[in-house]
């Protein structure tokens, strides 16, 4: 890319063309199976707002506003539980604890 600065190089390429669903399995499965993968490591939900995005990974409910603005709360098993229901309407039975 001409605009580019000169010591920067091309990572990922993005285009606005529609893509059917199967063209993102295999990254999919990966995310979802991979003992590495991040959404394998902790409990991770998130939740878009009118005010940004609402986000509990692990032990910490995230805050994030449109403005960028971030609050994270360090939450208990319990406090967790009742996040989810509260929060993200999502009712558990058990706290989820350690890799899913």
């Amino acid at each position: 890319d001409a605009s580019a600065p000169p010591d920067w190089s091309a990572k990922y390429v993005f285009a606005a063309t529609p893509q059917p669903l199967a063209a993102f399995e295999a990254m999919n499965h990966e995310q979802q199976h991979a003992p590495d993968s991040h959404f394998r490591q902790r409990p991770v939900c998130s939740l878009l707002t009118a005010d940004g995005r609402l986000t509990v990974s692990g032990e910490r409910l995230i805050e994030t506003t449109v403005s960028g603005e971030r609050r994270e709360t360090a939450l208990t098993p319990n406090e967790r539980l009742r996040a989810l229901r509260d929060r993200f309407g999502i009712e558990l039975d058990r706290d989820l604890t350690g890799p899913v």
